[in-house]
């Protein structure tokens, strides 16, 4: 029930409607079996509800330590046929561990790979991504994240978009050679 609620708030409710259902979601993902959310991120074609429920996912994996459980969100980022669902799914890690998950997933999915994706919103989230979680996770104290930044900035044909990730995520934490 909680799934249609999402999908009501995210269709006709109000911002504040939908920020409330997100973070109820969020909240009630703890207790969530892990199947479940892993199979509505899986069949999710609203892309709304798509990164209400992913957040949801995630919130979960962060919660449990279990990067293993973002699976179908890290498939949706990069392999759905539809770039307003990947961008929803790259949008849905937002405020997790994300960096730090998808190396414990075995880079098999990283913002390096996402951030050549051919549509441009999904690209503009992965920067998004990597600019939140640089300031509102760690704070700008994590040397994986100022890499990761800088593997994206790098891999990107954007000016643009790198020179905001290079801009707005700390290097303080940055080794010698990655600034270099």
């Amino acid at each position: 029930g909680m799934l249609d609620e999402v999908r009501v708030a995210m269709q006709t409710g109000s911002p504040a409607y939908r920020k409330y259902a997100r973070l109820r979601l969020k909240e009630a993902a703890i207790a969530m079996p892990p199947e479940a959310l892993g199979r509505a991120v899986s069949e999710e074609r609203d892309p709304a509800v798509l990164e209400a429920v992913g957040a949801a996912l995630a919130t979960k994996a962060s919660n449990a330590q279990k990067p293993e459980l973002l699976q179908p969100l890290l498939s949706r980022a990069s392999q759905d046929a539809d770039p307003g669902l990947r961008a929803a799914a790259v949008r849905a890690l937002q405020g997790s561990p994300s960096v730090e998950f998808m190396a414990k997933n075995g880079d098999v999915v990283t913002y390096e790979q996402l951030v050549r994706d051919s549509a441009p919103e999904v690209r503009q989230a992965v920067v998004e991504n990597l600019v939140t979680e640089s300031a509102g996770i760690y704070f700008g104290h994590n040397p994986e994240l100022a890499e990761a930044a800088v593997k994206v900035a790098t891999a990107t044909d954007d000016p643009a978009l790198a020179r905001r990730l290079l801009g707005e995520v700390s290097m303080e934490a940055a080794s010698p050679e990655v600034v270099r």
